[in-house]
């Protein structure tokens, strides 16, 4: 089932699948996410109980081995609604015998979406139901539209961190695509906080960064619509299908990182992944603010 709200700016599309983002649109019919018409199927998946890349596809939890897929299982659940305004859509998720099966902990997952004006803002909301410590990674993958309006082209735009107080380092992926241990400086990628966007910068996947603040821009050199987007993340992941020329770029939050190349994820021991205790809840946030001028 796909839910709408609108604002006076902006109309949203949020389907209960994995209670993901569908669709932005301008109010002159401007695609703001990425269509997933081709190149990638995909909108805004969330990313939940892990990011990325499992070694061998599984993870351990008290000396036992689960199967898990890539970005986890959430966006591929139905989420039920908890209150449908016109302008606000909150959705919710409990764990069943299903998910118990692959992931042993009973938890409820919520998503907010609310809009104002030019605004959109989502608050996810993870709830520990269980009588053990919980522990799981998240993320977030929004798909947007590049070029965002017509006559431009993906190499007019450009990633400008506006909060950044440290220097940008990128985390360095093996040739298989599993995270590890080591980060390199991004001088060749960013200048003056600014990375120039090309279709090439993603032929080796998704370039991982840290420190880039919680702040961010997505623009063109010709003007026009830009992106301002907030998260509260500490990674940062931009992406679009690998060696294409692909129209569209995943500005992509991560709280935790995918598994450490030749390691078996022991979700009980890895040092980024977040533990909740019983009745603990976690929230994260993500605004996207959609400029016309």
């Amino acid at each position: 089932m796909e839910y709408k709200i609108d604002s006076s700016k902006l109309s949203v599309v949020v389907s209960s699948l994995g209670a993901e983002l569908v669709s932005i649109t301008t109010n002159d019919g401007s695609p703001i996410l990425w269509t997933g018409k081709e190149y990638w199927k995909k909108h805004a998946p969330i990313l939940f109980p892990f990011v990325g890349r499992l070694v061998e596809e599984r993870y351990l939890y008290n000396n036992k081995s689960y199967n898990m897929t890539k970005h986890g299982f959430i966006s591929t659940v139905e989420f039920s609604p908890v209150k449908v305004e016109k302008d606000m859509l909150h959705l919710c998720f409990h764990s069943n015998d299903q998910t118990m099966e692959i992931y042993p902990f009973s938890f409820m997952f919520e998503v907010i979406y609310s809009l104002r004006g030019n605004n959109l803002d989502v608050k996810y909301r993870v709830t520990n139901c269980d009588n053990k410590t919980m522990y799981y990674g998240f993320g977030l993958h929004p798909g947007f539209s590049v070029p965002l309006e017509k006559g431009q082209d993906f190499e007019d735009y450009y990633v400008e961190f506006l909060d950044s107080l440290e220097e940008i380092k990128r985390v360095v992926f093996s040739p298989s695509y599993f995270a590890t241990r080591k980060e390199e400086d991004t001088h060749s990628l960013i200048s003056s906080s600014t990375l120039n966007l090309r279709h090439n910068l993603f032929d080796d996947d998704a370039i991982c960064l840290k420190n880039t603040g919680h702040i961010l821009s997505l623009k063109s050199k010709k003007g026009g619509k830009s992106l301002t987007i907030k998260h509260d993340a500490p990674y940062l992941s931009l992406w679009h299908t690998v060696r294409e020329k692909a129209p569209f770029l995943c500005i992509e939050p991560w709280h935790t990182l995918p598994s450490y190349d030749g390691e078996i994820l022991d979700i009980g021991k890895r040092e980024d992944f977040v533990q909740l205790k019983e009745g603990e809840s976690n929230s994260y946030f993500l605004s996207i603010e959609v400029d016309e001028n």
